[in-house]
């Protein structure tokens, strides 16, 4: 089998992790927008239809996070757990960005 080599796995690594940060800061934009419009005064105009959008695309963003959270099994979750399921959720984004990304770069050779 064609092993990759020491550069590939670490160039794959970069890859994941900036996908990662990239996607934590798409979804802090996202939070930031959603508070935002939240905090718009309805009389000047009513923005509900797109907190709700917002919302939605948050939740997606956020979806390994909350599948992992309700993996674990008891009521309360341990100190820090929630930092961790954040660290998974980006970390889970980014490798399939990644790995999206080396498909398409594949595929389209």
């Amino acid at each position: 089998m064609n092993e990759p080599s020491s550069t590939a796995r670490r160039r794959l690594l970069w890859q994941v992790i900036l996908f990662a940060l990239l996607q934590y800061a798409v979804l802090l934009a996202v939070s930031g927008l959603i508070f935002l419009a939240s905090h718009f005064p309805p009389s000047a105009a009513n923005l509900d239809s797109v907190i709700v959008g917002l919302v939605n695309v948050e939740s997606i963003i956020e979806g390994p996070r909350k599948l992992f959270l309700h993996l674990w099994p008891w009521e309360s979750t341990p100190r820090g757990f929630g930092i961790v399921a954040s660290l998974f959720n980006s970390l889970v984004w980014g490798l399939g960005l990644a790995a999206i990304r080396r498909f398409w770069t594949s595929a389209t050779k």
